[in-house]
């Protein structure tokens, strides 16, 4: 059984409101927008126990708590994400990634950033939706995605389906560490390009597993990071780079870390 918080808010008060529900270790977030009321948005945030959903419903004026056959929610609310190559469809349910948080949004852009991929592979570190696999399949990448979440890895592989890039994409429930086996390095010269959109203590838990699934002169792309002091600790844990490129939206921050 999950449990879901429900909040109709003003677009404004979207971001503040996800990025309290990610701090609240939620399983996940979905947006369900209604055209015939603009500027507003149901905001749905997913928790795994009841507790932890009536602690977070208590501080947002309007919350409601119901309960949610995991199976239904995560196959019935469908989020849309605007890419250069269309609109991206996503089947949320509970696992993270909607496209609508800053986080994804920066990821996003960063991808796009990368061009055609040509064939080149990518590895998406938590992967959630797969929102971010997705897109860069959809710009030529052979993508590989990751999620200690077995929901998201399902939900993942159906969005791939759902947006024609399944072939294009495979996706493990596993963490960095779990899949840095030496049998896999010595046969690998790492992938070409590293997404990790996730929080700060997992960027520094990851770091090094992470360093040795990617290629030595391979961009890291790390964000979920809040703030400098976030930023400075996330260069600190991939000790081997240099934060090369670094956006920002609000509070949060992403950076490109390359080899020095």
């Amino acid at each position: 059984m999950s449990w879901i918080v429900r909040v109709l808010t003003e677009d404004s008060n979207l971001d503040s409101i996800t990025t309290a529900a990610i701090m609240a270790d939620c399983t996940g977030c979905a947006e369900v927008t209604d055209p015939a009321a603009p500027g507003s948005v149901t905001l749905m945030v997913g928790f795994d126990r009841r507790p932890e959903a009536d602690d977070f419903a208590a501080g947002i004026d309007g919350a409601t708590v119901e309960a949610a056959d995991p199976s239904s929610w995560t196959r019935n609310e469908i989020a849309e994400v605007a890419h250069s190559s269309g609109i991206l469809e996503l089947e949320v349910g509970t696992a993270f990634g909607h496209g609508g948080h800053a986080t994804t949004g920066l990821a996003l852009a960063a991808i796009e950033r990368l061009g055609v991929g040509e064939g080149r592979t990518l590895f998406d570190v938590g992967c959630g939706t797969g929102v971010l696999s997705i897109a860069a399949a959809r710009q030529g990448f052979i993508v590989s995605g990751c999620d200690i979440d077995p929901d998201a890895v399902a939900i993942s592989t159906r969005n791939a389906d759902r947006n024609a890039v399944g072939e294009q994409t495979s996706f493990v429930c596993a963490s960095p560490s779990q899949l840095a086996t030496p049998a896999w390095l010595m046969r690998s010269t790492g992938f070409d390009v590293v997404v990790a959109n996730t929080l700060i203590g997992v960027h520094e838990a990851e770091a090094h597993a992470i360093s040795s699934l990617t290629a030595s002169t391979a961009p890291i792309v790390v964000t979920g990071l809040q703030g400098q002091h976030q930023l400075e600790r996330a260069v600190s844990a991939y000790e081997s780079r240099i934060a090369s490129k670094v956006t920002s939206d609000g509070d949060w921050i992403l950076a490109v870390l390359s080899a020095p």
